[in-house]
């Protein structure tokens, strides 16, 4: 027998299952008498298999039991069993012995001396106790028929086991000595078990062939969503009220469904068990089937369009210019409004002012992929909620909501925190929050960084009433201060400042040497701050290469003539602020295309962002008092503490490092091989802000980068870097020339591929007339 091999017991004598029932329930097993069948020898309608039976009603509930079971989940401290089953003839002992040999799933049995026992039906069942509170029953794996190959026995289901006849012990202690597995255990042998699976049941219309694809079409509306919109089909299930509960090692996600009270934590479906597969394996979730598998696009038509495919279709045709639907006739009975009467250059009607009605802001998105979602998987389960909060409330992108938490925590952060390795690297980032004006893009930042103003404040108090005190001193005589016995001036206060606003060079170095933590310039408009650049007569020469070097983290010297030079020798300064997408051209004013000014800064700019209708919801008192409690909690952090890199995180690291300078050296432009360059430094710096949320949030006190962090960190620097092009491409293309309703329609039709005319009316709020005079008066 080599050294993974497990040791069967041999036989043994079954003892009674009055004296098993007896022990099972003095170690916390829940005992149901069975029939041969296995059905309960109970009355209809019985409570035991959410209540402990009780032990003086043994002996009559045992007096005539052929069988013996033990209830799953709660009521028996989490037990629950791993149940193979062939019912068909299927070889399930082939199946088994695949668990058995792998080296971890045997390392668990073997550490924790599983119980094994084989059923009269040469199926096998795997005992072990769970932590997980009402764990309902689920299926891992099905056979080519669809039958169940592999389950879980959980919360409200029961097992026939030994010493029952024909059920044999094969290897592992007693019942009553169960161990209890950690949840890293349990995922490892669900998720080995899930891959011997040989069918996978789906409710999803847009596979291939009936079979789950490897990769979807992108040429298709549904295999476009489906391969790329997984952080909009996660946000929309939060929205919705489900919440991923934690994480397995080879990346599935477990979910909860919406209605589970606080404290349960039970899940209700996975997330990647296949490729972008929502997996559902609860029967209380409207809209989905118990144990079916179900696409992101599945998920979009259930909750966002109600179940209407066609209507869930007809929305994505819009956005990704891919026509499926043919166009309906055109009614051309319907007659103009009278009132529109403008005209434009070509003399065909134009029912409103023009200035309004330009293209969308991204007008170059033909040379830019499609903007993701900011990804919010990766946060702290209380930041992913607060985000999907917010951005109901007010209407806005969660894209500038999980930015704009972001900011805060790197600015509340600062040096506490550094990471070392090959590289140091520190908080500090550049964030633009890019979008038409009067469409929100400012209220995100101003919710997130109220609890820092608010120490500001507090500390601005503070720094008046040591003043006045210090003021008081220093007037007082000779005498006076004799007579209260003061014999020296007392320090002069320091007014501790964390955001500024309106500064020069000199005074923003003193207020950082003041605050060594680090500080935060931020602007509701952050041209105001690069118009302010060079308005001081000495300040124009090295302004922006000050600024340059305190990005990278360098010490730098601000001289002024006639004035003393000022020193920042550890500079951590985050800035964040909003462009007007009509502003994105000034950026490049000065030079700042050339330097690496604008390649330095990270572009929040979603694709869809409209000024949304008022709604009467707030945020909630609890959740503005719980973000408040943890940005202080960031505060109180202690000083000089440092992170490193684990091996997998470093690993993901220079995969991610040397897949970027693949594409820099493929690159023939030089502002993006500058942009390229930069964002291995920006990946880095998310990771370190990451750990730091989890170490608040979560308490995870590892001073290792975990390869999870990393992970996250570089899917939001990809983010960063889709848009960092598009808005290369805004710039080198021209600002948008503002349109009438007829350059629009006509670019919804030759561009996007929109040919229904009635479509395009319902979009452009006009009267399919006028469409199909712009139809037909231009070819």
């Amino acid at each position: 027998m080599n050294e993974n091999q497990i040791a069967f017991l041999p036989n043994s004598m079954p003892s009674s299952l009055l004296t098993t029932a007896s022990d099972y329930l003095l170690e916390g097993l829940n005992p149901i008498p069975l029939w041969n069948n296995k059905a309960p020898m109970l009355e209809k309608g019985h409570p035991f298999l959410y209540q402990l039976v009780n032990e003086d009603s043994l002996d009559r509930l045992f007096s005539k039991a052929e069988k013996i079971g033990v209830v799953c989940g709660d009521v028996s401290s989490g037990f629950e069993c791993m149940d193979f089953d062939a019912k068909a003839g299927e070889p399930i002992a082939e199946i088994f012995q695949r668990i058995m040999t792998d080296p971890t799933a045997n390392t668990i049995i073997k550490r924790n001396n599983l119980p094994i026992v084989k059923t009269p039906s040469g199926g096998y069942h795997i005992y072990y106790r769970q932590s997980e509170r009402k764990q309902a029953s689920r299926v891992l794996a099905y056979w080519e028929t669809g039958k169940v190959m592999i389950e879980t026995r959980g919360n409200g289901a029961y097992v026939a086991t030994i010493p029952s006849e024909g059920y044999k012990q094969l290897h592992g202690a007693s019942l009553t000595e169960i161990a209890r597995i950690t949840e890293e255990e349990r995922d490892y042998l669900f998720s080995l078990a899930e891959s011997m699976t040989r069918f996978i049941k789906t409710k999803s219309e847009h596979t291939t062939n009936g079979k789950w694809p490897e990769k979807f079409d992108i040429n298709t509306v549904w295999g476009r969503y489906n391969e790329t919109e997984v952080e909009e089909a996660k946000n929309i299930l939060i929205e919705n009220g489900w919440r991923c509960i934690r994480e397995r090692r080879d990346g599935v996600q477990y979910w909860q469904r919406p209605g589970k009270p606080d404290g349960d934590d039970s899940t209700s479906a996975t997330f990647g068990r296949l490729r972008n597969m929502f997996y559902c394996f609860t029967d209380n979730a409207p809209g989905f089937e118990k144990e079916k598998g179900y696409s992101l696009l599945d998920i979009f038509i259930i909750y966002k369009h109600g179940g209407d495919q066609k209507k869930a279709i007809q929305e994505l045709e819009i956005r990704y210019g891919i026509q499926h639907y043919k166009p309906e006739p055109a009614d051309d009975s319907e007659t103009s409004d009278p009132t529109q009467n403008e005209t434009d250059a070509s003399g065909e009607t134009d029912p409103q002012n023009t200035k309004d009605n330009r293209l969308p802001s991204d007008a170059s998105k033909a040379n830019t992929p499609p903007i993701p979602k900011f990804p919010i998987d990766g946060l702290p389960v209380f930041l992913q909620r607060l985000t999907v909060e917010c951005s109901t409330v007010y209407g806005t992108p969660r894209d500038f909501w999980a930015a704009s938490f972001f900011v805060a925590t790197a600015s509340a952060i600062g040096l506490s925190h550094i990471l070392t390795g090959k590289y140091t690297n520190i908080t500090a980032l550049w964030w633009m929050f890019v979008a038409p004006s009067g469409t929100g893009k400012s209220e995100p930042l101003h919710f997130a960084l109220n609890p820092l103003n608010k120490i500001d404040a507090e500390n601005y108090k503070s720094y008046k009433k040591e003043k006045a005190v210090f003021d008081s001193v220093k007037n007082m005589t000779k005498s006076e201060k004799k007579e209260q016995d003061i014999h020296e001036l007392p320090p002069v206060p320091i007014c501790k400042q964390i955001i500024l606003k309106d500064f020069t060079p000199e005074s923003m170095a003193e207020v950082h040497n003041n605050n060594l933590r680090g500080i935060l310039m931020y602007r509701d408009e952050i041209m105001g701050w690069i118009n302010d650049i060079g308005r001081y007569r000495y300040a124009k020469s090295g302004e922006v290469e000050t600024m340059l070097t305190t990005w990278t983290g360098l010490g730098t010297t601000i001289n002024r003539k006639g004035q003393d030079p000022t020193r920042i020798d550890e500079p951590c300064i985050t800035i964040a602020g909003g462009v007007q997408v009509k502003k994105l051209n000034d950026l490049t004013n000065d030079g700042r295309a050339e330097n690496g000014m604008i390649q330095r800064c990270m572009f929040v700019w979603p694709d869809f962002c409209e000024k949304s209708h008022y709604k009467k919801e707030t945020v909630s008192p609890e959740s503005k008092q719980a973000y408040e409690q943890y940005i202080n909690n960031l505060r109180g952090l202690s000083e000089d503490n440092t992170f490193e890199l684990s091996d997998e995180a470093e690993n993901l690291y220079e995969e991610f490092y040397n897949r970027n300078a693949d594409k820099s050296n493929a690159e023939k432009v030089e502002f993006i091989k500058e942009l390229y360059a930069k964002l291995d430094i920006m990946v880095l710096r998310l990771a370190l802000i990451i750990q730091v949320m989890k170490l608040v949030c979560e308490g995870n006190a590892s001073i290792t980068i975990e390869p999870e962090t990393m992970e996250y960190a570089i899917r939001i620097t990809e983010y960063f870097r889709v848009t960092g092009l598009k808005v290369y491409h805004y710039l080198t293309s021209g600002a948008p020339s503002e349109l009438s309703k007829k350059d629009v329609i006509l670019f919804l039709r030759n561009t996007v591929g929109i040919t229904n005319q009635s479509e395009i009316a319902r979009i452009m709020k006009v009267k399919q007339q006028y469409v199909n005079s712009i139809f037909t008066g231009v070819k």
